[in-house]
């Protein structure tokens, strides 16, 4: 692999790691729709018939009509009832896909970057200016078995990984304090 590929893909790969949740979700999502798709027509039908007695209760009097509207309530209560059921299989359903797809992105993804830090764990991702480092802190950029003078595969995967955690924690301070700031009124 060239340096610069190695370079690019060892940068990247914290990133595509972080990523892996979201696209797990969009996967799942296409999946149950694909697989469930005889299984959700239940939860839609009953919806449907749901907003329909619901729209006639409502315009059914209490007091003038009350054994039709006292039996409307209860079809509704029931109906209710159907669609939580309906709604809460579907929603394990999903879940149990999105664990399944997520847990095998994460899998072949921690499979692959195992293969190319085995296979590449001695090749240089980038070299640094002769004399630029002291000799401690360059064997230790160097660390895993890459020529010194260079930073290693190792390493720089290291660093990229603090640094996207950092990242994170700074995206993640900022946005509670953004909330706070527009949840006070003013």
């Amino acid at each position: 692999m060239l340096s610069s590929t190695l370079f690019i893909f060892v940068t990247l790969l914290p990133f595509i790691r972080a990523l892996i949740p979201a696209i797990a979700g969009l996967i799942a999502e296409l999946l149950a729709a694909l697989l469930y798709r005889d299984q959700e027509a239940p939860l839609r039908d009953t919806k449907r018939e749901y907003v329909t007695v619901h729209r006639q209760r409502l315009n059914t009097s209490a007091q003038d009509e009350f054994s039709k509207w006292a039996k409307l309530n209860r079809r509704e209560d029931s109906l209710k009832s159907k669609i939580e059921e309906l709604s809460k299989a579907a929603h394990e359903r999903r879940e149990t896909i999105k664990s399944k797809v997520s847990r095998s992105l994460s899998i072949g993804s921690r499979l692959v970057s195992a293969y190319v830090f085995f296979k590449y764990r001695k090749e240089p991702v980038f070299y640094l200016p002769r004399g630029y480092i002291p000799g401690v802190i360059g064997w230790f950029l160097s660390f895993g078995g890459s020529p010194r003078g260079s930073v290693s595969l190792m390493v720089w995967s290291s660093v990229m990984s603090y640094m996207l955690g950092d990242f994170k924690s700074a995206v993640d301070l900022y946005s509670a304090r953004t909330n706070e700031n527009t949840a006070k009124p003013a």
